[in-house]
């Protein structure tokens, strides 16, 4: 297994994993390390967090000795959490500030590329180095028919986005985009779309997309 990082000075998130004879994973990374990837600070939580810390420390002797209040703060923290837990990791918009909650290294958002079976898309959803749920997108090779990066908007921002056109059957196609939560910029779209044309037309068992 070979890893290797293709943008290492301009964008260090691109992880490439190759496993020679088998498969390729296209990964992107949160490459945004706190202060101290050993320390925490009550500052390095998202201020959200904070507050939430803090008002249950103020409130919670008014709150133990009422039933309702208990179960109304039981119902806020547990939607809290829940919040937390079914977030997609490092999922914001790169043109936009990450919250340093999620600076830790987590498991990214990948392509998989599998020739001669297919490409598979994978979301992670959870807790920073947490993970609690993978979605994952198997698109087979005889259903895709080109891999391309187009541009949409995004609020008052034009993006630039990869995705994968196929047809699951006759005269029915369809897009399914990769990386939909994190948009990397262009020069990591055009890797990844570079090596997932060569992997499928030159790669492991000389397949062509259809």
């Amino acid at each position: 297994m070979r890893r290797s990082r293709p943008l290492t000075e301009t964008h260090p998130e691109l992880l490439v994993i190759e496993t020679p004879g088998l498969s390729r994973e296209y990964r992107v990374e949160n490459r945004h390390p706190s202060r101290s990837q050993h320390r925490r600070r009550l500052s390095d939580l998202p201020w959200v967090d904070a507050f939430s810390v803090i008002l249950v420390g103020l409130l919670w002797p008014s709150v133990k000795g009422n039933a309702a209040l208990m179960v109304a703060t039981g119902i806020c923290l547990g939607l809290l959490i829940y919040w937390k837990v079914t977030q997609v990791l490092w999922g914001a918009n790169r043109s936009e500030p990450t919250p340093p909650l999620f600076r830790l290294m987590s498991p990214p958002e990948s392509v998989l590329v599998l020739p001669p079976y297919g490409i598979q898309l994978e979301t992670h959803r959870g807790l920073p180095s947490l993970p609690f749920f993978v979605s994952r997108r198997f698109i087979p090779l005889t259903e895709v028919q080109d891999v391309l990066i187009n541009e949409g908007l995004r609020r008052w921002d034009v993006r630039y986005y990869l995705a994968v056109l196929y047809s699951p059957r006759q005269g029915e196609q369809r897009l399914e985009v990769a990386y939909e939560n994190m948009l990397p910029r262009f020069p990591v779209l055009n890797m990844v779309y570079h090596g997932i044309h060569e992997c499928l037309h030159n790669g492991t068992g000389d397949v062509q997309i259809s």
